[in-house]
């Protein structure tokens, strides 16, 4: 219990500061853009309680929204992203027993996994997106934003997973 909330605490606030110091700085041809602080809301392990995941989804989003200026659009998509997390990962858990597991590629195979990482990725990035236009005047491009980032985030998120969570805990 104690070993899951230090390593929880600390991967967010490596996530934070990744995502504040380097990521945001980042931009492939003015449309993709790395957002993989979501990992954080992902790797959170499958039975902890509702209000933890909700409070800790919130906090992650209004920490990127501090550092980085905004208005609470990080916090809303993060918290919607811990409310929906539920339903993800019954969807993708396949058939491994969800006691205490944090959902990496080694736990639930490379398939899950791949639809697990894009489906929250995209959740995120397209509430961040429509919330950061708040308007539909550009839907096309930011529509092409958002499938840009979450490709990007997605394959950066599936990288380090893969070299982090080599074998299963």
């Amino acid at each position: 219990m104690i070993k899951d909330i230090l390593i929880s605490v600390i991967q967010f606030i490596v996530l934070v500061l990744l995502q504040v110091f380097v990521l945001d700085n980042i931009s492939f041809w003015g449309f993709a853009t790395p957002m993989i602080y979501v990992w954080f809301i992902m790797l959170l392990p499958y039975d902890t309680a509702k209000w933890i995941v909700l409070l800790s989804s919130f906090v992650l989003g209004m920490s990127i929204d501090v550092f980085s200026g905004q208005t609470g659009i990080h916090a809303f998509a993060c918290t919607f992203v811990g409310f929906v997390r539920p339903v993800l990962l019954n969807t993708f858990s396949g058939n491994i027993d969800t006691s205490n597991v944090r959902f990496t590629m080694a736990r639930i195979g490379f398939a899950n996994f791949i639809f697990f990482t894009l489906t929250t990725v995209f959740i995120h990035h397209l509430l961040c997106f429509l919330l950061g236009v708040f308007s539909f005047a550009e839907i096309g491009q930011t529509l092409l934003r958002c499938v840009l980032s979450t490709l990007l985030s997605s394959f950066m998120i599936v990288v380090a997973d893969t070299i982090f969570f080599k074998k299963t805990e």
